[in-house]
């Protein structure tokens, strides 16, 4: 609110926040509620549990975030590595595949350190490609790779990413933040099972939570307040029903708190509208901005293309730039990064260049301070 201060205009907010920047919206608004002049939310956290630190309930939608990517990689056939590999009949042959090589992994984790880690290594390469629709193909070609035994494609050209610094500080940010700090493991044990219960499958995924329970260096500031608040301008919440991290039960849990705030649904896979760009969603974020206007109704939104649709066309652009490159006409590698994501999983490009467009409008509507982080 200082920057806004500085700025010696009208002293109002115009925000938008995705992923851990609705956390920060959320503390804005129920701090602030009479300077929201315009607030989308959009892959939500619940501030109850960003507050706490305990995270009861983000892997809601993994599964069915996951199930996407099994019917999506079936439905195209051929232009999906892993299918051709397998040559399932079902989807469920491709789950059975991947469960075959996990499942001993899992049993065998608590027998070593060095199983531990084989494990996750293993499992962590789910989380990723689940924020990002567009790099399912790639997804599907590293599983194929490893189930069928072949390396990686050498990256020696590519420099070496700074890894780490991004999700370190997000672990001291949210740590600090936390009010909750268990004392001892028996203490946090129920709440690792409660997360167990959500999603049996992906309940381990965001484990790097984890030492949020044990952090002892509390922020200098805390809010201890509630998050029930009427905003000058009623928030608009926008979340996917598939999304991996931030499930839409997020949106409506914080929208509860919020008189008039409204949640606009979309169908789109991935984390935030960015990767799942719709033109519906865009349209409702311009009138928001434009004259504040809120979504009526139960009405939900869907992506421009479906996942079959863009997996196809990302097959397509690669086999493109390929030919391109092949040709003398590359503009230069993607850096590993897919030209769309940075190495700790932040959203410079958020799946080729289509959310560009998606938000180009909010932009030029005026002044807005975006709250845009990872949440992990």
């Amino acid at each position: 609110m200082e920057i806004v201060d500085a700025l010696s205009e009208d002293g109002l907010l115009r925000y938008y926040g995705w992923s851990y920047g609705t956390a920060l919206g959320s503390y804005a608004a129920a701090m602030f509620p009479e300077r929201i002049e315009r607030m989308v939310l959009d892959g939500n956290l619940n501030p109850h549990d960003y507050q706490s630190g305990i995270y009861r309930d983000l892997t809601t939608d993994t599964a069915d975030a996951f199930a996407g990517f099994l019917e999506a990689c079936f439905n195209v056939t051929n232009d999906c590595a892993f299918y051709s590999l397998v040559q399932p009949n079902a989807t469920q042959d491709l789950l059975d595949a991947i469960n075959n090589v996990l499942e001993p992994l899992a049993q065998n984790a608590t027998t070593s350190v060095e199983a531990y880690q084989t494990y996750f290594e293993f499992k962590t390469i789910f989380i990723q490609p689940l924020y990002y629709p567009h790099t399912w193909p790639k997804f599907a070609q590293t599983l194929a790779n490893l189930l069928a035994g072949t390396p990686e494609p050498s990256e020696s050209n590519t420099p070496a990413p700074v890894y780490g610094k991004a999700e370190l500080a997000l672990v001291g940010i949210r740590a600090s933040d936390a009010t909750f700090h268990a004392n001892s493991s028996d203490e946090y044990l129920p709440i690792i099972e409660y997360t167990a219960n959500v999603s049996p499958s992906f309940g381990d995924l965001f484990y790097t939570l984890w030492p949020s329970a044990r952090w002892r260096m509390p922020a200098k500031e805390r809010y201890w307040g509630n998050f029930h608040a009427t905003t000058r301008t009623p928030i608009l919440y926008i979340n996917g029903m598939f999304d991996p991290a931030t499930p839409i039960v997020n949106a409506y849990n914080a929208s509860a708190g919020f008189e008039g705030s409204v949640v606009l649904p979309h169908t789109g896979y991935g984390h935030g509208i960015f990767v799942s760009p719709s033109k519906c969603v865009a349209e409702y974020i311009q009138a928001y901005y434009k004259n504040g206007s809120l979504p009526g109704g139960n009405v939900t939104c869907a992506p421009n293309m479906t996942p079959v649709e863009l997996w196809r066309s990302t097959v397509q652009e690669e086999a493109s730039d390929s030919t391109a490159g092949a040709n003398g006409n590359s503009t230069g590698s993607d850096g590993g990064a897919d030209n769309g994501t940075t190495a700790n999983g932040g959203a410079e490009g958020g799946g080729k260049t289509g959310w560009k467009s998606s938000l180009a409008f909010a932009i030029t509507a005026g002044t807005l301070a975006f709250g845009v982080t990872n949440v992990l």
